[in-house]
């Protein structure tokens, strides 16, 4: 064999070594394997399917929860796609560098999925107590907007995990604002006391096996979960930087004016006052028609209390009272009067 031939065999052996590592190197780069990838689709495969509602509420939530689904979809077949060809895929929406993997976050994120799963869980048993009715309405809505909060962590936390950019999603790195720390401050503070007032309610209605009492309680047990759910997602959204919805921008916190929750403040301050009263009163007598009918305007009035502190705490942390879908939706008002004033007998 010549020099020439062995130099080039030499040559043609360190092209194939060079190679062969370059596609080492590439793959090492494109942690985790497309079989988690698999794996993590396979598992956004198994979501139950939307359950029917013509409360247009509920289908606005299920609907937007169904698109970030979708989004996380097409997110992860594009990641698998570029693990399948080497390519070192940094796809962005704002022209940020996608986030590197932070252990600590995404630790945050699983512990959060894991309790919102309990809780899907738990609404979920909830709303096949009841079939039909308002009370379903209002535990199908509470668990719709559960659903939707998962979606949006198991979208961040897949998003981080793989070293994909969301739109307006901050970087790991990012320090929490203060006004944030404060605002999640609260919202810890204000969803520990609703599930103290739901803890109470369920008691209430479980010592009930029927009647108006009960059915009150039920609904007022309904209202209150609906306004944790929000809470939560709310809280959620801040600590983690969720976007409320796909081409929507972040959630921030909300500073409200003390003057502007004060009618509200009144309001609840008098139907605790009228509560309590009635609860003096009803301790005068041990059973017979007027005690149930006392207890049946106290639970009335509790469930008037549950529905002005829901409206309160939508004020004060900012929360919308329907889907961010349903935004453009709204019935336009009309730009002048309704026509012109006639007696009733023109009218008739």
């Amino acid at each position: 064999m010549t020099v020439a031939t062995k130099t080039l065999s030499i040559l043609l052996a360190c092209g194939v070594a060079a190679n062969a590592y370059l596609a080492w190197e590439l793959h090492s780069r494109l942690p985790p394997s497309t079989a988690e990838l698999d794996r993590d689709l396979a598992a956004l495969a198994e979501t139950a399917p939307v359950q029917n509602s013509e409360d247009p509420q509920v289908k606005a939530e299920q609907a937007l929860s169904a698109a970030i689904r979708a989004q996380t979809r097409d997110m992860l077949e594009q990641r698998r796609a570029a693990a399948l060809r080497f390519v070192d895929l940094r796809y962005t929406v704002t022209g940020a560098a996608a986030p590197t993997a932070n252990a600590d976050q995404l630790a945050a994120l699983e512990a959060d999925i894991t309790q919102q799963l309990a809780t899907v869980a738990e609404r979920k048993a909830a709303v096949d107590e009841v079939r039909a009715g308002t009370i379903h309405t209002q535990r199908l809505a509470s668990l719709s907007l559960v659903e939707t909060t998962l979606a949006l962590l198991e979208r961040r936390h897949l998003a981080l995990k793989y070293g994909v950019a969301l739109p307006t999603a901050p970087t790991p790195s990012a320090a929490v604002p203060a006004a944030d720390k404060d605002a999640i401050a609260a919202l810890e503070a204000d969803i520990a006391e609703r599930r103290r007032v739901i803890a109470d309610t369920r008691k209430d209605a479980d010592q009930y096996s029927g009647g108006l009492i009960k059915v009150t309680l039920l609904q007022r047990l309904a209202t209150e979960q609906a306004t944790l759910a929000a809470l939560e997602q709310r809280l959620l959204s801040l600590k983690h930087g969720l976007p409320p919805a796909p081409g929507l921008p972040p959630v921030a916190a909300v500073a409200v004016a003390a003057e502007v929750l004060a009618p509200l403040d009144a309001d609840i301050a008098a139907t605790r006052a009228s509560i309590a009263a009635g609860e003096r009163e009803a301790s005068r007598y041990t059973g017979g028609l007027i005690y149930v009918t006392i207890l049946s305007r106290v639970a009335t009035e509790r469930m008037t209390l549950a529905m002005l502190e829901q409206r309160r705490l939508s004020i004060k942390h900012g929360l919308t009272a329907a889907p961010p879908s349903l935004a453009g939706d709204a019935a336009p008002k009309p730009k002048g009067p309704p026509g012109a004033v006639v007696t009733d007998k023109e009218a008739l």
